[in-house]
């Protein structure tokens, strides 16, 4: 069981990686209104993150036995998809994007919050990309030894600490930080998503 809430944190922390729409605007509320609001602000991805969790569960227990079949090409595809993802942080232009405004933007972090919630639950690759990332960990709500409710928790605090510590770091390293540097970060960040995948792709391929 204790094997099955770790891969669900890792699962919470993978999910939450991916540098897109949520992470550009927890990186601006971060760097314009300090870690808090930052924080709260990606709590919304996190909550869209889980109740993908909560589908993609449930999901995956109704074509088990497809998946049990097909574990190579999934870790093959899934590994592809990764790379994808990767190879788009790596050639985006974050020099429009994270940026601090005016300092004139008016609202609460939980207004951030029901903002990445939106585009979350918006983002059609949301779940798509927690299905493959479920699949991969081998976690299923029929096969799990562990209660669903715990997978869940453990997703929600890996995907937590995720925007804990990304918020974190953008408070106090985003208004310090040029357009240039800003740019070099996120294809660090793809370089290492890409990475992944490769791994997964070549697991898949040697299985």
């Amino acid at each position: 069981m204790s094997t099955e809430l770790f891969k669900a944190f890792l699962t919470g922390i993978c999910a939450a990686a991916p540098l897109g729409p949520v992470a550009i605007l927890t990186f601006q509320k971060s760097v314009e209104h300090g870690h808090r609001w930052g924080w709260i602000t990606g709590l919304g991805g996190t909550v869209v993150d889980t109740v993908c969790a909560l589908v993609g569960l449930y999901a995956l227990s109704l074509i088990e036995g497809f998946l049990d079949q097909h574990r190579q090409l999934i870790l093959i595809l899934g590994g592809l998809f990764i790379m994808v993802i990767g190879f788009g942080m790596f050639i985006r232009k974050t020099e429009s994007s994270f940026v601090k405004d005016d300092g004139k933007s008016q609202g609460t972090p939980w207004a951030s919050m029901l903002q990445t919630m939106s585009l979350g639950f918006l983002s059609p690759a949301a779940l798509a990309f927690m299905l493959i990332l479920l699949s991969i960990f081998g976690l299923s709500a029929v096969d799990m030894e562990a209660p669903v409710y715990l997978v869940l928790l453990c997703v929600f605090a890996g995907d937590a600490l995720y925007w804990f510590f990304f918020s974190l770091l953008a408070s106090k390293l985003g208004p310090h930080m040029s357009a240039k540097l800003q740019l070099w970060l996120c294809r660090v960040a793809g370089v290492c998503v890409a990475a992944f995948g490769v791994v997964l792709l070549i697991k898949g391929i040697i299985m």
